[in-house]
């Protein structure tokens, strides 16, 4: 225990000196969540501690999850429709999804809010059993934290004021974008070139920044941003799409048990119309 301790402590180390996030682009801000194999600034002998230690968890972490009758899923409650709460209740399409996968598991999920650049941390120290929080997959931290397979697919939406300049994408020429961390590496590089991306932790605090002009546009999955035109129409206007690179997977500590019940449950869930159903349920526009 003592071992496993230090070498959750190392990681935790090198997790908070890095900028580096789910995707491969390094953010001017400071970093919340940075699932990494090193700090690019602490030197060669930190570096190597961390691969070693990563290394060392890898080996050693074979949870037993897959025997507890309760499973707790961490999810943050500000992205609706995937999740939000409404009545005190949290709800959204992630949480119909993650309940019905414990249904075919056998298991009850108990559902724990937490911020988006804290559930990683959650969970490596035990306190999460999942994470579920629209989270897209990136094959380089599979050596940190295991990934399902994808259970939502997704494209982007380029969003802007009614009324701005911004009426096309060409218009964004050197202007400022804002876009969720936790949407980091989705879109190819040469569709954000033109223009500078802002990054923010959580929708309502990037679209307050659009809506007082400190960026001039933002960059939305389909379902977030039609769940936002639905009842704003007068405010915002689309002004481009274009397809992600990487889908929206379940997260696990590394060489979790449950990821080969999960995988299975949400393949029968795709199959037998349970996920159309589903996603009908949040995103009928």
């Amino acid at each position: 225990m003592l071992k496993k301790a230090t070498v959750i402590l190392l990681l935790f180390a090198f997790l908070f000196l890095s900028g580096c996030k789910l995707g491969n682009d390094s953010i001017s801000s400071p970093p919340d969540l940075s699932l990494i194999e090193s700090a690019q600034d602490s030197g060669a002998q930190q570096a190597d501690s961390s691969e070693s230690a990563g290394n060392s968890l890898s080996s050693e972490t074979v949870d037993d999850d897959i025997n507890k009758n309760t499973l707790i899923a961490g999810t943050d409650s500000t992205f609706p429709p995937f999740a939000f709460t409404s009545d005190g209740q949290v709800i959204g399409f992630d949480v119909d999804i993650i309940k019905e996968i414990g249904a075919r598991l056998g298991k009850e999920i108990e559902v724990k809010t937490s911020k988006w650049d804290l559930e990683f941390k959650e969970l490596l120290e035990g306190n999460l059993d999942i994470v579920i929080s629209a989270i897209a997959y990136n094959a380089e931290k599979e050596t940190i934290i295991d990934f399902s397979e994808p259970y939502y697919n997704m494209n982007f939406l380029l969003v802007s004021l009614v009324g701005s300049e911004i009426q096309l994408k060409e218009n964004l020429k050197g202007k400022n974008v804002g876009m969720l961390e936790s949407s980091k590496g989705c879109l190819d590089k040469s569709y954000t070139q033109d223009y500078s991306i802002v990054y923010f932790k959580d929708v309502m605090e990037m679209l307050d920044a659009l809506k007082n002009r400190e960026i001039d546009a933002v960059l939305l999955s389909v379902q977030i941003a039609m769940n936002l035109l639905k009842e704003n129409k007068d405010k915002y206007i689309v002004i481009d799409e274009t397809s992600s690179l990487r889908d929206f997977v379940i997260v696990f500590k590394n060489n979790s048990s449950l990821k080969a019940a999960v995988d299975k449950a949400i393949e029968e869930i795709k199959s037998d119309g349970t996920y159309d159903a589903i996603y009908s349920k949040w995103f009928s526009y």
